[in-house]
C-alpha cells in the first residue's frame, strides 16, 4: 500500500519530467535548420527554411474510425474531469466522516471538520481512505466520460435515423 502512494506521489515529478524531454526534443526539432523538400538555390541557413515551411493537412472526417474517436474523446473527458472529481470526492467524504462521526455522538467529531472548519491537529487520512478517495474520483471521471459516450452516441443515431440512413 505505501509503494502505491509513494509511486502516485512521484507520478508529478514523472510527468513533469516528460514535458521537459518532449520539449526539448521538439526544440532541438525546430531549431536543427531542416529543409526537408527544400531546394538551395544559393541561399543559405534559415532563409531557405523560412520559404519552404510544410504545412500538414487537416484531417479528413473518415481518416479516423468512429470508435477511435469516442476512445479520445473519453480519455480527454476523464483527464479532464478528474481533478474536479478529486475535489468534489474528498470534500464529499471530510463531510461524510464529519456528519457520521457527529451524528454518532463522537466526542471528538469536530476534530474532523471539513476545510477550514477543522483545527490544525486535524488527523490526517489513512493509506485506505486515501486510495478510496482516489478510486472514487476515478470512477467519477470515468462515469461522465461514459455518459458523454451514451448521450454523443444517442445524437449521432437520432441525426441517422432522420436523414433515413440508418444506424
Amino acid at each position: 500500500m505505501r509503494k502505491v502512494l509513494s509511486a502516485l506521489r512521484a507520478a508529478p515529478v514523472a510527468v513533469l519530467l516528460l514535458v521537459l524531454a518532449s520539449a526539448s526534443v521538439a526544440a532541438q526539432n525546430t531549431g536543427s535548420g531542416s529543409t526537408a523538400g527544400s531546394t538551395q538555390s544559393g541561399t543559405t541557413g534559415s532563409s531557405a527554411t523560412a520559404s519552404t515551411t510544410l504545412q500538414p493537412a487537416p484531417y479528413q472526417p473518415d481518416e479516423f474510425p468512429q470508435w477511435a474517436r469516442d476512445l479520445r474523446r473519453a480519455e480527454i473527458i476523464t483527464i479532464g474531469v478528474f481533478p474536479f472529481a478529486y475535489l468534489y470526492t474528498n470534500a464529499m467524504y471530510d463531510l461524510g466522516r464529519f456528519l457520521v462521526l457527529t451524528i454518532a455522538g463522537n466526542p471528538n467529531a469536530s476534530n474532523y471538520a471539513p476545510w477550514f472548519f477543522a483545527p490544525p491537529t486535524k488527523p490526517g487520512l489513512t493509506d485506505g481512505e486515501t486510495v478510496g478517495i482516489l478510486v472514487g474520483s476515478i470512477g467519477v471521471a470515468v462515469l461522465v466520460a461514459f455518459l458523454d459516450y451514451a448521450i454523443g452516441k444517442s445524437h449521432r443515431d437520432n441525426a441517422s435515423q432522420a436523414s433515413g440512413s440508418g444506424p
